[in-house]
């Protein structure tokens, strides 16, 4: 066993977390310098197309502003394609990745790992009433005393 430790002295009055979070501000502080505020908002403009990340730019020759598509982080996506994320458990995504690299390289990395991996949620699919039936008795398995 190891000795009781010893506790800290702490100051009675005034200290060092009394003026950093107290109401009034350390005394020998200046108060920051108050920044007038815009007599008007920047004006809200509503996007012209239905792309779901769009920057406002100003046109140099008028002064409305002209929305433009950008992209999520640097990135770009095919058409006829979305980014998905997906939270999964360490095994299961190992078990993914694995799956996929095998089949493109039965394939000779003439499949695109993309479409393997889209196969594979597609056979998974497929597979959605047993899959349920399986979480279903898993959950009653659970529940019962």
């Amino acid at each position: 066993m190891s000795a009781p430790r010893r506790r800290p002295a702490l100051a009675a009055t005034g200290s060092v977390l009394d003026e950093m979070y107290g109401s009034a501000p350390a005394p020998d502080t200046a108060a920051p310098p108050v920044r007038p505020v815009s007599a008007t908002p920047p004006p809200q403009v509503q996007p012209e197309t239905d792309t779901p990340l769009t920057r406002v730019g100003h046109d140099s020759n008028t002064s409305t502003p002209t929305p433009r598509p950008v992209r999520a982080s640097g990135t770009r996506t095919p058409a006829g394609r979305r980014r998905h994320t997906l939270y999964l458990a360490a095994d299961v995504a190992a078990d993914l990745d694995q799956a996929a690299d095998s089949l493109v390289g039965e394939l000779r990395g003439l499949v695109p790992r993309h479409v393997v991996l889209g196969a594979l949620i597609r056979a998974g699919l497929a597979q959605s009433d047993a899959v349920s039936a399986d979480l279903r008795a898993g959950l009653l398995r659970d529940l019962q005393p």
